[in-house]
């Protein structure tokens, strides 16, 4: 009986103690699996994270491209501007979508918290990250007040060849009233002869939609030429040659409008090059480190 009662105590004993074992064993392996599964995440977020920065520095590299290569066109259209302010120059534009892209798409609270996370050993961190994303945001906000300001150029300069369109329908007119007068007053050959050189040069030219040609060709040697002539001979001047003049001068006016707003244009271009130029600089120093990164995870 003693031994028997010895045996069920020893049993229960033992499922007593198998059944911590198993209890033990159990919860021994919920935290292992626990714990793989967080570093499973873990990974998982790390990875996200350095894809996050990684998709940020390419766009950032991207831009940075883009950037100086809109630059060196707003700068390129300023000197051509000035060489030739009579002429409109376009200016040759890269679409700036990756700038767009970070300034207008990316959750950038998002990137900010990969960014932090990744160079917090840098006391400028946030300080750097804010600079990228302040330059990304300022090059944005240039590059489509350039667009519209190009726009506005080109609007302007249509609107002075319009009336220099206009002026030029008109002294085509006078002229061949000038030419049927001469020949009805009987003015002198060497006058008539005169008048026609100008004008055959001018019906030659081939870029006759040049204002600048337009005014050295063909309205300043025939203003000379009349304003010049002797009409003691004749009772009074003929007023198509008044009138012709007026037109003449009114073309050198227009033509001058031309140039001087294209060269103030140009001042404005030179001005913004600066401004770019100086914010290319800056993002270049502060995403340094962020673009190296790129480089480092690549290999």
């Amino acid at each position: 009986m003693w031994n028997n009662f010895l045996a069920d105590i020893q049993n229960n004993w033992f499922k007593d103690y198998g059944s911590i074992i198993g209890n033990i064993i159990t919860i021994a392996l919920f935290i292992i699996a626990f714990y793989k599964d967080k570093g499973k995440e873990r990974k998982k977020q790390e990875k996200i994270k350095t894809e996050k920065l990684r998709y940020l520095a390419s766009l950032i590299n991207s831009s940075i491209k883009t950037a100086e290569s809109n630059r060196d066109s707003v700068q390129d259209t300023s000197d051509e501007f000035k060489k030739d302010p009579a002429k409109f120059h376009l200016i040759k534009w890269d679409t700036y979508y990756d700038i767009k892209r970070i300034v207008e798409k990316l959750d950038l609270e998002e990137y900010y918290l990969a960014y932090v996370t990744q160079f917090e050993n840098r006391k400028d961190t946030t300080v750097n990250y804010q600079k990228i994303i302040t330059c990304l945001d300022t090059l944005f906000q240039m590059f489509n007040e350039l667009v519209n300001q190009a726009q506005r150029a080109s609007i302007n300069d249509f609107d002075r060849k319009k009336k220099l369109k206009t002026l030029s329908d008109e002294i085509d007119y006078l002229i061949k009233r000038v030419l049927y007068l001469v020949e009805v007053l009987q003015m002198p050959e060497s006058f008539k002869v005169e008048l026609q050189e100008p004008i055959d040069k001018w019906r030659e030219e081939k870029n006759r939609s040049d204002v600048q040609l337009f005014l050295d060709i063909l309205c300043a040697p025939m203003y000379e030429i009349i304003s010049k002539f002797n009409f003691q001979k004749q009772q009074q001047i003929p007023p198509e040659f008044i009138l012709l003049l007026e037109k003449f001068g009114k073309v050198k006016i227009e033509v001058e409008f031309i140039k001087s707003g294209n060269i103030e244009y140009a001042e404005s271009l030179n001005k913004q090059f600066i401004e770019i130029d100086k914010t290319i600089t800056t993002l270049k120093t502060n995403s340094k480190q962020l673009r190296e990164y790129l480089e480092n995870t690549d290999n």
